[in-house]
């Protein structure tokens, strides 16, 4: 090759669609290309090469200019359905994530014939997360808003909350934030595998804590695909396989079931966002997951062969069996000074002090539970419990 040639930018470029018989040559254009060397090398000369024997995944172009490599990510042309149309970015990232090149960049380049709802308020979100992330938007002058990266993970968080607000069925992402960590559970199939890794890697961008991905698995998918999984692992993200995957047997060695993702990701579908069943905090950093029927009695009943270890994991990380409560009332709830019978009353001990019965009334705003929560499968929970309570006696606040 000589030397003239290094001095031009050059275009790789995997040709074939992985479902569609129209060639990449076809849509991406001279003038594209050339637009594209101008904005990243004020230059519009360039050489293309369209490589006809792979199958081009994350609608890729890979320029190389004077030992640099710039990742390019096409946008479809014709958007037909927010999660469909947004896969290719990630794959695209994780490819340049997991490149070995010391001088890179990874881009994102609007086609100029796109046409459908591309500017939607879902993917504006997932422009902000690209942006985060560190995408070069090269042609953002498509879009009527100006893209805007999170600056702190406590306002990607809340936008998300936001969104689902909106739209309730979407709950594919959960995201516990405490005082050292920020544990997300995310699924490793349908949509939210391209989804949750990018909320992964735009947090680690913006926060000193430490990230945790838990997978949460669904039948025989077990795992994120492996390009993404080891893009996490470079930016130093602990990765947790999913609690289905955990031997059933955690039931009788760990009493902290609460903090398992599975348990926390079921309660969050059933409940939504934290916020304690008696009182109006909602600080995730204070608010648990509660188990109705205790570890400790599925593991007893474990012992005693009144159930299988299988069935005692299913319960213990089933979301019926547990509520949202803040440190506060998930203590007293532990130790038996409050109770909730079968109708959703809260009741606490007849024999607590006047002076502590004062307080607890002070930092309760609900004495019954929404009727929405009493499934037959959370009574069925309650009643369990509730038997190993003996004859204590209980009375209304």
């Amino acid at each position: 090759m000589s030397q003239n040639t290094f001095q031009v930018p050059q275009f790789h470029i995997k040709n074939k669609f992985q479902k569609r018989d129209e060639l990449y040559e076809n849509i991406i254009t001279n003038e594209i290309l050339s637009d594209i060397c101008e904005r990243l090398l004020g230059t519009s000369s360039f050489e293309v090469n369209f490589d006809n024997e792979s199958y081009n995944k994350g609608r890729l172009a890979l320029l190389t200019f004077k030992k640099k490599e710039y990742f390019i990510s096409f946008s479809e042309i014709n958007i037909e359905g927010r999660n469909s149309s947004f896969q290719s970015l990630p794959t695209a990232l994780f490819k340049f994530l997991n490149s070995e090149a010391c001088d890179k960049e990874i881009c994102f380049y609007f086609h100029p014939e796109i046409n459908g709802l591309y500017e939607t308020e879902y993917f504006m979100i997932l422009y902000r997360l690209m942006k985060t992330i560190g995408v070069n938007f090269l042609n953002e002058e498509m879009l009527s808003l100006k893209i805007k990266d999170y600056s702190n993970a406590e306002e990607l968080i809340n936008e998300r909350k936001l969104m689902q607000a909106k739209n309730r069925r979407n709950k594919a992402t959960y995201i516990d934030i405490s005082e050292e960590n920020i544990h997300i559970m995310g699924k490793v199939y349908g949509a939210s595998k391209y989804e949750s890794p990018l909320i992964a890697l735009a947090i680690s961008n913006i926060s000193n804590k430490n990230i945790i991905f838990e997978q949460v698995s669904e039948g025989n998918l077990k795992k994120l695909p492996a390009p993404a999984l080891n893009a996490l692992k470079k930016e130093n993200i602990t990765l947790l396989e999913s609690a289905n995957t955990l031997q059933p047997e955690s039931v009788l060695l760990d009493s902290k079931l609460r903090e398992t993702g599975k348990y926390l990701m079921r309660l969050y579908q059933k409940f939504g966002d934290k916020k304690c069943a008696f009182c109006d905090c909602s600080i995730s950093q204070e608010i648990q997951g509660a188990h109705i029927l205790p570890v400790y009695i599925l593991r007893k009943n474990v012992k005693e062969g009144k159930i299988f270890i299988e069935n005692a994991w299913e319960e213990a990380i089933d979301g019926e069996n547990g509520l949202w409560l803040c440190k506060f009332h998930h203590h007293l709830f532990d130790r038996s000074l409050l109770k909730i019978d079968t109708s959703g009353r809260l009741l606490h001990k007849d024999t607590i002090k006047l002076a502590r019965k004062i307080d607890i009334q002070s930092k309760t705003f609900y004495f019954s539970l929404d009727k929405k929560v009493l499934t037959e499968k959370f009574i069925y929970y309650l009643s369990q419990r509730n038997k190993y309570l003996g004859d204590s006696k209980y009375v209304e606040f």
